[in-house]
């Protein structure tokens, strides 16, 4: 298995990442709300499962998915997301698309794997997983087990 490293220094990557945590200063102060066609809540695991046309929403992202598990802390705040099938996370012209997302609330992490594709604008990035570590501004991206290799394309800056 073979990984490309990446120390950001790329301001479009550590735009792109950063405004897909759910854990940003910016998000903090703003409901988010879950939306799903169930949702079961288990006590004794401190963890909701949310099943059918999950829908996770504030006022600058939205993240929809097949299904959402979320692990909460003792003190009932969030320490995980993790959402499966059919990922999209959508952000002022960013788009995101993987069949997973993990998140890490405490690491300040996120994983998109299963194919994980990114757009903004003209920028785009393709691994089978791609890992961003919000506080170091650090990225991975893994190719996979496969021939498939990582892509990344950055378009120039257009001046009007």
């Amino acid at each position: 298995m073979s990984k490309l490293f990446i120390k950001t220094s790329f301001l479009m990557l550590v735009v792109i990442f950063s405004s897909m945590t759910v854990y940003s200063e910016e998000n903090n102060n703003q409901p988010i709300q879950i939306e799903a066609d169930n949702m079961k809540y288990f006590g004794e695991k401190n963890m909701s499962l949310f099943t059918g046309n999950v829908v996770v929403s504030n006022d600058s992202m939205k993240m929809t998915s097949d299904k959402m598990e979320v692990f909460f802390t003792e003190d009932k705040e969030v320490k995980e997301i993790f959402s499966r099938g059919n990922v999209k996370i959508e952000r002022e012209g960013l788009t995101a698309l993987a069949g997973q997302a993990h998140v890490f609330q405490k690491e300040q992490k996120i994983i998109l794997s299963e194919n994980a594709r990114i757009w903004q604008g003209e920028n785009y990035l393709e691994g089978e997983k791609v890992t961003l570590f919000n506080e170091s501004d650090m990225l991975f991206v893994d190719k996979g087990d496969d021939d498939k290799r990582v892509k990344i394309i950055i378009a120039p800056n257009k001046e009007n």
